[in-house]
């Protein structure tokens, strides 16, 4: 009798597991990121058709792409001309660069609303320095950041979420670097921080979140020692600044509508609260453009592979990961594809 109920006893055990094995499994599977990545090309037929005309293509949209995606903008060297464009590649407005006497846009950023475009363009008037410009939808084009002589550029602009204010760094070759937070409802500029020309250098602003505060990274390369990163959140309300990492960063990136930003370390990402608390590590080996979903819930970003004898990149995939569960998925699993660019349509679509 104690046999059998011995033999019955490890029979319900046995099952429990396999249920609680199943259950386990089903867990997980349920857990797999519910994200797509679609061509831009199959989302708006109409925009392949034009980009195989004009030689452009879906990569070119996207990197210079409003928020919304409904429109980009281009810079004609031959004509010396920047426009606007819609997704349909008509033209809704154009910039006569050349006859200001600019020259090859850089870094630029769309205002929230896709309404008005901060971009850094070479000035020949001005020793070809780059001040930054302000180009809005009714054709008008204002020199919003100065820049005086040549080696005097002003770079990396990020939006403030309501439009009001924006970021950039100043970078000089005879006075080094600024970071500089402007106010245009009040008119005013701020400086956030400052590094002297020689061996250390700050940049990479980018305004936080929809807090009045901006991160940025500090670079420290001290002779003889080891080479720092540091990261460095700034409060534009109150003025204060602080350190809230160290270590090394390939580059931040922070989460839309959470106090949680991302680190990107290299081979894995750490997310870290506005004081600089460790909140999880995510691993998903090497990788590059992490970038977190409009509700912060995934992180996309490009991993590839590369020949082991010519060490050249034979292909680059999008993947996601879930940030909760840790769970990644590749999202463009086709031998060979070489993906270099990619953006957030919505909480649940990539389109690159």
């Amino acid at each position: 009798m104690r046999e059998n109920r011995m033999i019955i006893s490890i029979a319900v055990i046995l099952m429990i597991l396999g249920l609680s094995f199943q259950s386990s499994a089903q867990s997980q599977k349920d857990t797999k990121p519910e994200v797509k990545a679609v061509r831009f090309s199959k989302l708006y037929p109409s925009l392949a058709k034009l980009t195989n005309s004009t030689g452009l293509t879906s990569r070119w949209y996207l990197n210079d792409a409003s928020p919304k995606l409904d429109k980009s903008f281009y810079y004609n060297r031959n004509e010396g001309k920047l426009y606007f464009i819609s997704r349909t590649m008509q033209k809704i407005q154009a910039f006569d660069l050349k006859s200001l006497g600019l020259y090859g846009p850089g870094h630029d950023a769309w205002s929230p609303d896709g309404t008005m475009l901060l971009c850094s363009i070479f000035n020949r008037n001005k020793g070809d320095s780059s001040p930054l410009y302000l180009l809005k939808m009714d054709g008008s084009i204002e020199e919003i950041v100065t820049a005086e002589g040549r080696g005097e550029q002003i770079l990396q602009p990020s939006w403030s979420f309501d439009g009001r204010m924006f970021v950039y760094l100043k970078s000089s070759t005879r006075d080094g670097h600024e970071i500089w937070v402007k106010n245009m409802e009040a008119g005013e500029d701020v400086l956030v921080e400052r590094i002297l020309i020689g061996r250390n250098a700050c940049g990479n602003p980018v305004w936080f979140n929809r807090n009045h505060k901006v991160l940025y990274l500090k670079f420290l390369r001290i002779k003889n020692k080891r080479p720092v990163d540091e990261l460095w959140i700034f409060d534009v309300e109150t003025r204060k600044k602080k350190k809230i990492y160290e270590g090394r960063i390939a580059s931040i990136f922070p989460s839309p509508n959470r106090n949680l930003i991302g680190v990107d370390i290299g081979k894995y990402f750490s997310l870290i609260d506005v004081n600089g608390n460790l909140i999880k590590n995510l691993e998903p080996g090497s990788s590059i453009e992490p970038a977190f979903s409009p509700d912060g819930l995934y992180i996309a970003y490009l991993k590839g592979k590369v020949d082991p004898i010519s060490e050249i990149s034979i292909e680059q995939h999008i993947h996601v990961i879930n940030i909760n569960t840790g769970f990644e998925k590749d999202l463009t699993p086709v031998p060979g594809l070489e993906v270099d660019e990619f953006r957030w349509l919505d909480n649940n679509t990539i389109v690159y």
